[in-house]
């Protein structure tokens, strides 16, 4: 009985294993990236694979020129950062970045992190456990890209996605001389971060996430990782978060509220909180996509409900990013 008991136990696994392992591959397969490749908006500017030497090894990253840029004046730069598992190229399919970028200009980077993961601030990752210097690479291909096209370096901008999210917390308080602005979908700020954030000015920041967020929780807790994929480690939640960057911030405690109109009846519905002016002349501006997921706001259903949840097609995420970022620049230093 004991035997039959450990069998059926071990074949549970196996098979919620097989189901995890399934699962990331559809994610990451080429057929189904070139599927979403085709219904995203196509970008029409130039994409070139580079690579730099940072912390004694050789980074990769997917770089995006708009048509726009003749190179003879200095334009924003993106950068954009995905979520675990994920790559840059992925993550430009699922985002759809580049087209955004085309149509107002800006140079967009989708940088790979180690093994496909960010020392993200969680401890857990295996960028982490490496010892992977991650805010030195950024800041290296900063200056990289900058030595190599007219960049405004006062107009630097990170984003990211779940465990990019997490990334982009980290970096927004370790390179504030550097980063401009940030936003975070699905990405809370991981508690160690927090612990250490000082970023030492105020920094806009942009965040949304999804009330149903099965893997990256709105409330706060472990993040849910498939089993033998690694750790999930522990994030603040949605409030806690956004509560950080308003201390940050120096912004009011009471937000403006506002409920957006719902366009397609998808199960989702979206509140924008602004919480500002805050000092310097910075604000914090938060969507939360009740009902929402895992997911990009506006773009694809990448897997299943079932185990990501809703995509929301009631706000489009790229539009209310930049439209946040692009208002904010280093301050002036004499």
């Amino acid at each position: 009985m004991l035997g039959n008991t450990r069998i059926k136990f071990v074949a549970v696994v196996l098979i919620i294993i097989v189901i995890a392992s399934i699962s990331v591959w559809y994610l990451f397969s080429p057929a189904t990236m070139q599927y979403f490749a085709i219904t995203r908006p196509q970008a029409q500017g130039q994409n070139i694979n580079g690579s730099i030497e940072s912390g004694g090894l050789t980074r990769t990253y997917l770089l995006h020129i708009p048509p726009s840029y003749d190179g003879t004046r200095r334009v924003p730069l993106l950068l954009v950062f995905h979520g675990g598992f994920m790559t840059g190229s992925s993550m430009a399919i699922l985002t759809g970045m580049s087209y955004t970028a085309d149509m107002y200009g800006f140079i967009v980077v989708y940088p790979n992190g180690y093994d496909n993961h960010w020392n993200d601030g969680r401890n857990v990752t295996s960028a982490s456990k490496a010892g992977v210097d991650d805010v030195g690479f950024v800041s290296n291909l900063i200056y990289a890209l900058s030595s190599q096209y007219k960049i405004d370096l006062s107009r630097v901008y990170a984003i990211g996605f779940s465990d990019g999210g997490f990334f982009t917390h980290r970096l927004a308080c370790q390179l504030p001389g550097k980063i401009a602005a940030i936003a975070t979908v699905s990405g809370s700020m991981p508690p160690e971060t927090a612990a250490f954030c000082n970023p030492g000015r105020p920094i806009s920041a942009l965040i949304i996430h999804g009330t149903a967020d099965p893997l990256v929780p709105f409330n706060g807790g472990n993040v849910s990782v498939p089993p033998l994929l690694g750790e999930g480690g522990w994030v603040l939640s949605f409030n806690a978060t956004v509560a950080r960057w308003v201390q940050f911030d120096g912004c009011p405690t009471t937000p403006s509220t506002t409920e957006l109109p719902t366009v397609v009846n998808d199960g989702t519905s979206v509140i924008r909180e602004y919480y500002g002016p805050c000092a310097q002349g910075t604000a914090v501006e938060t969507y939360i996509i009740d009902g929402g997921g895992h997911t990009w706001p506006d773009g694809p259903q990448y897997l299943p409900i079932s185990i990501v949840g809703k995509v929301s097609q009631n706000l489009n995420a790229n539009q209310v990013i930049w439209t946040f970022l692009q208002q904010y620049s280093l301050p002036q230093t004499d």
